[in-house]
């Protein structure tokens, strides 16, 4: 053998069982109207672009992303129009709710740059949202209780 002629001795095979991956993937739950209300005032006590997002998002079903990189001529009177997914079957119109329809023309109304949210910094890869990513809350979430 060529690990004997190297001076390595004989080479001994070990074999064992690796468990495969389950093909189940994992079940998400969604939030409880409790959780969402939690989770939102959280977010309104610390920082303003968080607790609209959260509010958008918890309305709408978009991605922070998808929020971040909408663009004024993308915001209807009634809907938006997700142009931006993070894939194909991601480009979609959404309906504005009652419930944010205010918050959704105050922000259009506020935006200086064409935006729905204004004065946002990019990452090196576009993405709009990299900086409201790394924000935290100062509260401890204890969430389904």
């Amino acid at each position: 053998m060529a690990a004997e002629k190297a001076g390595f001795g004989t080479a001994t095979v070990i074999r064992w069982n690796v468990p495969k991956k389950s093909s189940k993937t994992t079940k998400r739950q969604a939030f409880s109207k409790g959780d969402f209300n939690k989770l939102r005032q959280a977010c309104a006590d610390s920082d303003s672009v968080v607790g609209d997002l959260v509010m958008l998002a918890g309305y709408t079903g978009a991605r922070i992303e998808e929020l971040c990189s909408l663009k004024l001529t993308e915001v209807g009177p009634d809907r938006f129009t997700i142009k931006d997914a993070k894939t194909d079957a991601g480009q979609r119109e959404i309906p504005i709710h009652s419930k944010i329809a205010g918050l959704v023309d105050d922000l259009s109304k506020n935006s200086t740059d064409g935006y729905l949210f204004s004065d946002l910094t990019s990452s090196k890869y576009g993405n709009r949202s990299n900086a409201i990513g790394k924000c935290k809350t100062p509260q401890t979430l204890v969430m389904n209780e």
